[in-house]
């Protein structure tokens, strides 16, 4: 994770734990971790997990604000907020499988690609997504996408 996005990551985290007037040893336990967790994540000096995102969108986190930037709460109906977790779903999925897990910069990047081609759409293509991320593994960097 560059150091800047996880700089950003972890103080959207803090602007939406104190909005929720919430400690960081509340916000831990509900995302079920550590009071020294919550302070790696609010800091930038760890990766938070899709787990822990759905455990504290659960106590009224906008994660989407959190991960991608954007506020969820003015933005997106609960069909796109469903839309969001299944795509971060697929690719946390994608991201375990791998020897190097790709960086929270990475993942965040991907997931609001595919946001943005399901908002352009309309279209949730979940196999698709498997595939590009498949595709995205296995290709050399200097190779071209296939075209869509």
């Amino acid at each position: 994770m560059s150091e800047k996005l996880g700089i950003e990551i972890g103080s959207r985290l803090r602007i939406e734990r104190k909005r929720l007037k919430l400690t960081q040893t509340v916000l831990g336990l509900a995302g079920g971790v550590s009071l020294s967790s919550q302070h790696g994540y609010e800091s930038g000096l760890h990766c938070p997990t899709v787990d822990y995102l759905n455990r504290v969108a659960g106590a009224g986190v906008d994660i989407t604000y959190v991960v991608l930037g954007t506020n969820a709460l003015t933005q997106l109906s609960s069909k796109d907020w469903e839309i969001v977790l299944s795509i971060t779903d697929v690719i946390a999925q994608w991201a375990r499988t791998l020897q190097d897990e790709p960086s929270l910069e990475t993942r965040s990047h991907l997931a609001s690609v595919f946001f943005d081609q399901y908002r352009a759409t309309g279209a949730v293509d979940i196999e698709n997504y498997k595939m590009t991320l498949s595709y995205i593994h296995s290709a050399p960097a200097d190779t071209p996408p296939p075209a869509a």
